[in-house]
């Protein structure tokens, strides 16, 4: 068997179909067959084939390197590389290709990032511009030969800077008193976090709207304030519980709470809780004058300003000092001697309340008790 080998076989320029013959010496050793008309090469057999050009991919990219580059608050992740060697039966390089992804699990639905960089010399650089913050990522660069084969992947690992925060935290279980409240702080998803949290960041504003006396400052209460709640590392899907306390009665609080990394803090949260009515203090300039055999007015003055709440109620109870005397067809036991200003006539102007108390004993003494 005979091989026909072609030498210098150029990859873009000798794969093609190619004619072979194959000549019958005996004919040419013959001189009798030899003649003008018919030459020795008249017997023959044809053969037509495909040649194609193996080409070697190319080797592995040269001291494969990551750096960051910082300008201002912008950091940007840089690969940069050698050419590879050339073996043999290969092509020249004509481009590179980069996939980078994430290999966190929280980022994994994240698409990967994959580029075509051009060759331009015995360097090239490809500059990340997407990707999540405080991410692992790994990159692979190939080169990609003129015959169109991969070469061998190098690869390089890294780790992106830290962020802040992109979504708000996550609350629940509020509580409230007359004067604090507390609720339950859950971190933002972990994709969200984009760092290592530190704290969170709790502002609160009362309205003083519900009640501005509440919120004076005979009241010795807090309208408005700043406190951060420490994280520890290990501790980052642990609930946090806020606990404000000294706050005014009765008064509708807005918080503002935040996650924060140590470059700053997330979007905020805007919560509103309100506050109790508080324990009212005793009516002032409490009067009462007869106005018949059977009845007094009473008068009271409601203080001012309010600390606590407007007032819902006023609850009148008269007592006898005579005795307990239970068959008397008029009022003389505490028992049956009250009268609750929601369903009792009351009588105000201003901050005065007047109520009158009927059916009370002829000329008997009596004691009254205003609760509000």
């Amino acid at each position: 068997m005979e091989r026909l080998s072609i030498g210098a076989a150029q990859w873009d320029r000798d794969p093609g179909q190619y004619t072979c013959s194959a000549y019958t010496a005996a004919i040419c050793n013959d001189p009798k067959a030899i003649t003008t008309t018919f030459p020795c090469h008249t017997s023959s057999d044809t053969r037509s084939t495909a040649v194609t050009v193996n080409v070697n991919p190319p080797g592995a990219v040269v001291d494969l390197k990551h750096r960051q580059l910082t300008s201002g608050s912008a950091t940007s992740e840089v690969l940069s590389w050698g050419r590879p060697l050339i073996p043999p039966g290969s092509t020249p390089i004509i481009s590179y290709t980069v996939n980078c992804r994430s290999s966190d699990s929280w980022y994994l639905s994240l698409p990967a990032v994959t580029a075509v960089i051009a060759d331009t010399g015995m360097f090239s650089t490809y500059t990340l511009l997407s990707h999540p913050d405080f991410a692992n990522i790994v990159c692979t660069v190939f080169a990609v030969s003129g015959g169109g084969g991969p070469g061998v992947p190098t690869m390089v690992l890294f780790q992106t800077p830290e962020g802040v925060p992109s979504a708000a935290v996550q609350t629940s279980n509020p509580s409230t008193t007359s004067s604090s409240l507390s609720i339950t702080l859950m971190p933002p998803a972990r994709a969200m976090r984009n760092g290592v949290l530190v704290m969170y960041s709790v502002a609160y504003t009362a309205d003083c709207v519900s009640c501005p006396g509440c919120c004076s400052p005979a009241a010795n209460c807090l309208t408005k304030g700043q406190t951060n709640i420490a994280i520890l590392a290990s501790g980052q899907e642990t609930p946090a519980l806020v606990s404000l306390g000294q706050l005014c009665n009765f008064q509708q609080y807005t918080l503002n709470v935040s996650a924060c990394t140590s470059k700053g803090c997330g979007p905020p949260l805007i919560a509103q809780l309100s506050t109790s009515v508080g324990t009212p203090v005793p009516p002032v300039e409490f009067t009462a004058t007869a106005l018949s055999s059977s009845s007094i007015s009473v008068s009271w003055k409601e203080p001012s300003p309010s600390l606590f709440g407007p007032y819902q109620s006023f609850t009148i109870t008269a007592t006898s000092n005579i005795g307990d005397f239970k068959t008397a067809a008029c009022r003389l036991a505490p028992d049956s001697a009250s009268q609750d200003a929601k369903s009792s006539p009351v009588v105000q102007s201003g901050r005065v309340y007047t109520q009158t108390v009927t059916g009370l004993c002829p000329s008997t003494p009596y004691s009254f008790v205003v609760l509000a």
